[in-house]
């Protein structure tokens, strides 16, 4: 416990340190998010959130007792913010963040052998085991989970809040099941919460903003994705495969939504636009701290109905059954977004 707290501390102060240490230079390499269409800040915003939370679990990782498979993860997780920085300097194609991200996913896989052997007992006839395939389903899984949290990163504090949702829950699942990991969750969490005091401006203006950027994004999806598959396929897992969906719920189902609405209209799936639900919120006359406390509300309400599913003895297959009948809500309503935005704006005006 008290190395924990002690780890959590170095994590907040050094994050806070790399932040500063960062900004002047960010904008001399280039680092920094211009406005335009879809992007509505004012100013050039540094990109450094991301390297600064990366900077900071390396820092802590040095200083402390090496975790299993730590610097195996840090290898990955490297990749990911090199790659990720290159981006937010200067876009690149989505075909090479992908292969990225399926390299970062390599190593995860062939070095730490961290993966999805099995889904449970997903049809109530036994454990369904994934056998040679069970790489493939790794990658699209991994993959997935990035692509989701960085699709989140659409207003300040959204992909950070939510990822700070889905670690803490799975650091509450495994704090009394022992099970050891190449990543430090308070730390990570503690480096959210210092990225979020400078996005978020918490203590006003004469804190510069700072963005978390592609490098950010991608390191987070990447260390929840690793989380997930070592919580569900650990000999004494808290929780199963099917539960794993319900941890990271609202960036599943917004990414599925919207990418859904993409392709019958024609579009790529990963084309940039503002019809995600928390576009919908501020369409409908919230603000963007409501809107964002709407969406942390909600992310924290959806793991919480499927955990509470799940203690009282839900299968794999009804905690599944339930995730689609949620998403199928959750596309409809982003499918007609405008319609949406203007219900929620009459409901609000009259309540």
């Amino acid at each position: 416990m008290e190395g924990s707290i002690i780890n959590s501390f170095m994590a907040f102060v050094f994050s806070c340190l790399c932040i500063g240490a960062f900004k002047p230079i960010s904008k001399k390499a280039g680092l920094t998010d211009s406005p335009c269409e879809r992007k509505l800040h004012e100013g050039k915003i540094p990109l450094i959130g991301g390297i600064s939370i990366y900077c900071a679990l390396l820092i802590v990782y040095i200083l402390t007792d090496s975790a299993p498979n730590g610097a195996i993860f840090l290898s990955a997780v490297t990749l990911l913010v090199f790659v990720g920085m290159i981006d937010d300097r200067s876009p690149l194609p989505i075909k090479y963040r992908l292969l990225t991200q399926i390299a970062a996913t390599g190593i995860m896989i062939y070095f730490a052998d961290v993966q999805y052997h099995h889904l449970g007992n997903l049809f109530n006839s036994g454990q369904v085991e994934l056998g040679s395939i069970a790489p493939l389903f790794t990658i699209i899984a991994v993959v997935g989970t990035i692509n989701a949290f960085n699709m989140m990163d659409g207003i300040d504090g959204l992909c950070s809040g939510v990822s700070v949702v889905a670690l803490t829950f799975l650091l509450f699942i495994t704090s009394s099941n022992q099970l050891s990991s190449a990543i430090n969750v308070t730390a990570l969490i503690f480096c959210l919460l210092a990225y979020m005091i400078f996005n978020l401006q918490m203590f006003g203006k004469r804190i510069e903003k700072i963005f978390m950027g592609d490098a950010g994004s991608m390191l987070i999806g990447f260390s929840i994705a690793w989380l997930l598959a070592e919580t569900t396929q650990a000999e004494n897992a808290p929780i199963s495969p099917a539960m794993a969906v319900w941890v990271i719920a609202l960036p599943l189902m917004d990414m599925g939504a919207i990418m859904i609405r993409r392709i019958m209209k024609g579009q790529s799936p990963f084309q940039a636009d503002r019809n995600h639900l928390h576009h919908i919120l501020l369409r409908a006359g919230f603000s963007h701290r409501k809107a964002l406390l709407i969406m942390l509300i909600l992310a924290a309400g959806l793991t919480g109905i499927g955990y509470t599913a799940y203690i009282n003895g839900a299968s794999d297959w009804e905690l599944l059954c339930l995730w689609w009948g949620a998403f199928t809500f959750y596309t409809l309503a982003i499918s007609h977004g405008w319609r949406t935005s203007k219900i929620i704006r009459l409901i609000r005006e009259r309540s």
